[in-house]
């Protein structure tokens, strides 16, 4: 067996430098090109199951993996992202030494 693990296309929270956990924000047009390349990378391959969170960017981004095939898109809570609470939404900064 053979398991495929991605994760969903850039964000505007992404691209914003927001934390973002249990609530959703769009796909932007590069993760969506992103999500497309990946499907057309994997488009040879056939799945028996797809499986991803409930959250918007997660079923998007399943669905252009996806494409015109017939594979069933399993959604579960238990691949929700961690939530960050109160924090969601807020911008963080990343530092280097």
């Amino acid at each position: 067996m053979k398991i495929y693990i991605t994760r969903h296309g850039e964000t505007e929270w992404n691209k914003l430098g927001k934390m973002q956990g249990w609530k959703d924000s769009n796909l932007t047009i590069k993760g969506i090109e992103d999500a497309k390349k990946l499907g057309k990378s994997l488009a040879h391959i056939e799945f028996d199951k797809i499986y991803c969170s409930p959250l918007r960017r997660a079923i998007d981004t399943a669905n252009y993996i996806k494409g015109d095939k017939n594979t069933e898109i399993i959604i579960t809570e238990s691949l929700k992202e961690m939530g960050f609470g109160s924090w969601e939404g807020m911008e963080y900064v990343i530092f280097v030494l």
